[in-house]
């Protein structure tokens, strides 16, 4: 092996240098409860984004951008009961291709994002009506 590898596997090993793909999957789809007779929702699975270091060097900042994609799902309880057996459906596209459609829908002009942050935001109403967002906060690049 030339010296440089040696060196550069050295660094990589002692963690000085960037390895890309070294994150967690984990999906993000909204749950019903009850007997569910309708079910067609999409959610994220994983996001790999670019950070500042990585973008061309000739981009420019072109400020923070923002979108949200969401799921929904509806629990009907069939009776009073707080053990109650309930109906359920799901649907709503909360995947990051939605999300990103949005933003370049706003924002054609971007070449590019990156410093992006991804967030679930989950809201409930007494357990029968639930909402579950992926919500994209990033900086774009021209």
């Amino acid at each position: 092996m030339s010296r440089n590898v040696l060196v550069g596997m050295t660094l990589l090993l002692a963690g000085a240098l960037p390895v890309r793909g070294d994150y967690q999957v984990r999906p993000a789809l909204i749950v019903p409860g009850g007997l569910v007779l309708f079910y067609n929702s999409e959610g994220p699975l994983s996001y790999e984004t670019t950070s500042r270091r990585e973008i061309p060097s000739d981009a420019v900042d072109a400020g923070p951008v923002y979108a949200q994609s969401c799921q929904y799902a509806l629990t009907i309880p069939l009776s009073l009961s707080l053990s109650a057996t309930s109906i359920a459906g799901a649907a709503g596209n909360g995947s990051y291709k939605k999300a990103m459609q949005e933003i370049n829908g706003q924002h054609p002009q971007l070449r590019g994002l990156y410093e992006v942050i991804v967030d679930l935001h989950q809201t409930s109403v007494l357990g029968i009506f639930s909402r579950l967002c992926t919500e994209i906060h990033a900086r774009g690049y021209q």
